[in-house]
Formats: C-alpha cells, structure tokens, sequence
C-alpha cells in the first residue's frame, strides 16, 4: 500500500473513531518520513483526546512545510485555544482567515477569542461574518445570541437562539443561551429541565461547568437547594479535570500574596509625596461583593467615567510585584518614575475607555486589585480607593456558584476551600491596607447599599469631592446601555433588590468545612455570626 493509501485508512479510522490506534498509526509514518499529512493527523488525534499542548509541535511542524495551509492554521489556533493562550490562537485565526478568507468556522472559531480578551465588538463582528458566509452555521446564530443575552438585549437573543435551535436543536451554545433566557423570565422550571438533558450529552468540560453552574442557578430559584450545590460541585469538577490555567507563580498565586502580605508595612511607610495632577480611584474589593453595582451608580455620574475590569495596570504590577526583585524597584523608585508611570497609566485608561476623560474623574474597577492595594499606593501616592464589602460568606459561595472562565485568578474557585483561602489572602492585604490610609479609603458595604442607595450613593460622592447626581438612583437605565463583562450583567439592569442578601444560610451544611476560615473576617467586618461553634 502507498504512501497516499495509508494515509486514506488512517483517515478512515480516525472518522470511524479509532483515535488511539491511528496516533499510533502515524507515529511509526512520521518515524519513516515527516510528512505534514501524517503530522496534522497526529494532531487531530490528540486534540480529540484533549491534548491540546501536544497537538500544537506537531501542527508547527507541519505548518513549517505548508506554511499557508489554512487548515493547519485553523487547527492550530484550536490547540492554542485549549491551553488558553489567547493571542496565539487568534495570530492562527487571523491568519487561516488571510489564506481563505471566506471559510465561515475561522470566524466563528476566532469570536470566543475575542470574548476571552473582552473585546466584544470584534466578536460580534466576527459572528456576524461567520453567518454572512453561512447563514445555516447554528453555532454562529448560537453565539451571537448568547452576546445579546449577555447584552441585555432579550428579543434579539431569543430570536436569534430560536433560529439556532430549529437549524440544529441539540446545539450546546443554543440551549444554554435558551435556559438562560428562561431564568430571566422566571421559567427556572424549564430551564432547569433543559439544563439536566443537556447534561446528558457529551459536552466539553468548559460547557459542562456553564451547564451545570445554571443547572444550579435554576435549582437555587426553585428551592432545591441540596441539588443545586450538587450541581455547583459537577461544574467545578468538570473544569478541575481540566484546570487550564494551572499557574503557581502569577500575580494571583499564593506566593504572590504572600509577597505582598510580607512587604506591606515598607511598602506603606513613609510613602514619598504624590505629584501635582489627576489621583485616580481604584474600585477593590473581592468578585461577587457589589462592584458591578458600584460601576454602574458611579457610571451614572456624568462627572465620573469608570474602566470596567480592563487591568490597565496589570502591566505595572507585574513590573513591581512579579517578584522580590520588583519590590525592590519599587521601594527605589524616584519622584520623575512615579509621574513617568502614572501618566503612562492616564493615557492607556483613557485609551482603553475610549475617549478622552475631559475632566471627568477616572475609577478603575477591578476587584482584585485588592491584593496589590500598597503597591498601588508606593506607585500613586494619591490614589484612593473604594473599598467593596459584602458577607465573606455570601461572596465565597458565590464565587463557588459561578462558572467563571479559568485563569490564573479564578482558578481559586475550583474548589470550596480554595475560595475560601483566596479570599482570606487578599482580605488579609486589603484590611491592613485601609488601616495604615484612612483618609484615602472609603469602605463600602453591599448591604448598606441596597438598603438605602442613596444615603450610601451620597457618601461616596462625598468621599470622591463630586455633587450628588439623583440620577445615579438610576443606575439601571445606564446599565442597559453598556455591556457590562461581568456575571452581574442581568442583575445591574434591575432596580437594587436584596434577595442574594444571606443566600449562604441556605447552604450552610454545604460550607460547614469553611465556616471557620472565614470566622474572622465575618467579626471584622461585623455582620450576624454563624450558628456554629
């Protein structure tokens, strides 16, 4: 049998589903002669298997003989895709989209990227082109459903999801968009019945932690409480086996905080004068305590422009909190650094924002930001903070609750315990933080907020040296004018309500094991004790 004939009845297996044996198959082709053929075979067979960090030498390889293959091109932005390196894969997209710019999937493949990086317009343009090209593609009419889902902008969706679902009715995408369109019309019922079939099917470990998380949802608004913990712990485990984003030296790993933690009183003492110009606010806190919220009523102010979790400053901390050797540049850092710094930071805020901030005073939300709150302060010794806080035990088990995407800070919410330990570190660094600048930290409670928006609403005007705007009260109205990239985004278009308040009593056999680690700052903070010893 020829070269070209073997190569056919490997393709055969490999359509039959025989994917062990034809890896095996081409492993012994390649060992006789390198053949791009038997290359991008070797790679579908281990991006079948999950193998998404093996597949990718063999596409390079492949890629050095063929290089304007869109087919390799388009594979190997699938396996760059797997391990969660987001611009590599779309550098792969972009360019199987220059070689065959009319093949539809490169487009569809590329829109997800897009999302991951919080570029919303160019993955809805690229929806968008993948339908043009083809209209029968359910998963583009899926997709983009799911992006006006998330926009708030319901009829549309449920259009387009209903087009998905009659082009193809076991679409992923289709019924997860569909059941959550369901939970906002109070039909839990059906969509917890549409969620448990889709259960059933084999979906990828990233789409089964979605389902299951609204599984959940679904099972907590109808009262079934023990099913839906159940449900939360199936999501997590589904993307625990997967764990992508297995990092234990970013900046939001245990030995970053710890850094921080170790280095907080230098970096807070005898903190160099702040020079002339614009302070910037950072809003901080802890995901799931009420900053989606604080974004919106802060949004509402025209004086006001806020960066909604955009980590223009990411860069920086990772310059001066990456390692003790950053530390050290920062503790050194002159006058004429500082000013270099921060308005390099102005001018990418404003970049990011996307248009100037003439005169309006920037808040930068990002939660996490917490947990480098003194070298922020080393950097701008002017900046002050909103500081968000909510019942640690309400937001643990939200962050459980909710199927973030994986990366090297959300994957502390795989596990119960793990959310529980990421939330004391950075609490840990946040608390010691607001004590050593009182002056320049506003602390800002969930509850008080939505008990009385505007008594809060006016302190923190007071606090920022802004009037008191009555339309902030309407902070919903603004919300359905953005796209807000975050879970609340069905929540903020919707007048303050306090159903999620004590949501964790529910739960509380299910959070016995963290009850105890999270005592603490439940005192600290002040709110009713627990039941237990």
């Amino acid at each position: 049998m020829d070269i070209e004939s073997r190569h056919r009845e490997a393709l055969r297996l490999y359509s039959a589903g025989e994917i062990e044996a034809v890896e095996q198959r081409c492993l012994a082709e390649l060992h006789a002669a390198r053949l791009p053929g038997f290359l991008h075979l070797l790679a579908l067979c281990r991006l079948a298997q999950g193998r998404h960090s093996e597949a990718i030498p063999a596409l390079q390889e492949a890629l050095q003989m063929l290089p304007s293959e869109p087919l390799l091109l388009h594979d190997l932005g699938r396996a760059y895709s797997g391990i969660g390196d987001w611009p590599k894969a779309a550098q792969a997209y972009i360019k199987a989209i220059d070689v065959d710019p009319m093949r539809a999937t490169n487009y569809l493949y590329l829109g997800p990227i897009y999302e991951q990086v919080g570029d919303l317009d160019s993955a809805e343009r690229a929806y968008r082109r993948a339908l043009e090209l083809d209209p029968k593609l359910a998963t583009a009419s899926a997709s983009l459903a799911a992006m006006h889902e998330k926009a708030n902008r319901l009829e549309e969706a449920g259009r387009l999801v209903a087009t998905a679902l009659e082009l193809d009715p076991a679409n992923v995408v289709a019924n997860l968009t569909q059941a959550q369109l369901d939970q906002r019309k109070g039909a839990h019922a059906e969509a917890a019945d549409r969620l448990a079939r889709l259960l059933t099917q084999p979906l990828s470990p990233w789409n089964h932690a979605i389902a299951a998380g609204r599984l959940g949802t679904a099972y907590d608004n109808l009262g079934r409480y023990d099913e839906a913990f159940a449900a939360f712990v199936d999501g997590k485990r589904a993307l625990l086996r997967e764990d992508l984003a297995n990092d234990s030296s970013g900046l939001y790993s245990s030995a970053s905080s710890a850094r921080v933690a170790r280095h907080l009183t230098p970096l807070m003492t005898d903190v160099p004068a702040a020079a002339p110009g614009q302070a910037p606010v950072f809003l901080v806190g802890f995901p799931r305590s009420g900053t989606t919220l604080l974004d919106q009523i802060l949004s509402s102010h025209p004086r006001i422009a806020v960066l909604e979790e955009r980590g223009v400053l990411l860069p920086a901390l990772q310059e001066f909190a990456g390692d003790e050797a950053g530390i050290a540049r920062l503790m050194s850092l002159d006058a004429a650094g500082r000013d270099a710094r921060k308005q390099r930071y102005l001018q990418l805020a404003g970049q990011a924002l996307g248009r100037p901030l003439e005169g309006r005073l920037l808040v930068d939300k990002l939660p996490l930001y917490t947990l480098f709150m003194p070298v922020i302060r080393r950097l701008f010794p002017d900046a002050r903070f909103i500081f968000a806080v909510r019942d640690p035990r309400d937001v643990v088990l939200s962050c459980f609750m909710h199927a973030f995407g994986l990366n090297e800070a959300m994957r502390h919410f795989l596990t119960l315990e793990g959310s529980a330990d990421f939330y004391a570190a950075v609490m840990d660094v946040g608390i010691a933080a607001i004590e050593k600048m009182p002056d320049q930290a506003l602390r800002l409670d969930y509850e008080a907020l939505v008990d009385d928006p505007e008594a809060q609403g006016r302190r923190l005007c007071a606090f920022l040296g802004v009037e008191w705007e009555p339309g902030m009260l309407r902070f919903y109205d603004t919300a359905k004018k953005r796209r807000i990239n975050t879970p609340s985004y069905h929540q903020v278009v919707q007048p303050v309500y306090a159903s999620a308040r004590g949501r964790w009593r529910r739960y509380q056999t299910q959070l016995a094991p963290v009850l105890g680690r999270l005592r603490p700052y439940v005192e600290y903070f002040g709110y009713p004790p627990d039941t237990t010893a």
